[in-house]
């Protein structure tokens, strides 16, 4: 969570991003072949993007690149992780969450999963139905007016939540 593509040098997030990636790889590979790992779950926590809606639009003014360029780059790097992870196993799991930059807008009081990171997963979603490469990809989503969600991953329920939900996270948890 929180790469907020266009908040300041998109270029050098994304740099850091794919390295961390490529690192991840290489970590489950050799991870595989002690543990024999299976499926892979790669969590979408919210705030892929900057957005618009932070202190009120106000930082808007130092994003280096718009809101829809912002979306086409979390789109890419999501189906570039996708596409990094899916040789590895026969089931990935992409569970999604929105976060509080990558609302669409903050005018009226709206559902949560109106969220950039929401579509951003959803156009990807539509990417692998297409590709029968990635046919083993799966995605999850909250329920309409919830901002959270839990999936069972391997037999453990694992809650995912965007820590602006909580303002005091000891008494949230």
């Amino acid at each position: 969570g929180d790469t907020q593509y266009g908040k300041d040098d998109t270029p050098a997030i994304i740099d850091r991003v794919l390295k961390a990636f490529n690192s991840a790889v290489e970590h489950h590979k050799y991870l595989d072949k002690k543990y024999s790992i299976g499926q892979i779950a790669l969590p979408q926590l919210g705030d892929c993007i900057e957005g618009m809606t932070s202190q009120k639009g106000k930082v808007m003014g130092r994003h280096d690149i718009g809101v829809s360029e912002q979306v086409r780059v979390g789109r890419r790097m999501l189906l570039a992780q996708i596409k990094a992870f899916a040789p590895l196993t026969n089931k990935v799991i992409v569970p999604v969450v929105p976060g509080n930059h990558d609302e669409t807008q903050r005018f009226v009081l709206g559902d949560p999963i109106d969220s950039w990171q929401i579509e951003v997963a959803s156009a990807v979603q539509d990417a692998c139905e297409e590709n029968p490469a990635l046919s083993h990809v799966e995605f999850r989503y909250p329920a309409p007016d919830h901002g959270t969600l839990a999936i069972d991953l391997g037999g453990t329920i694992v809650g995912l939540a965007h820590g602006h939900q909580a303002k005091d996270m000891g008494k949230w948890w």
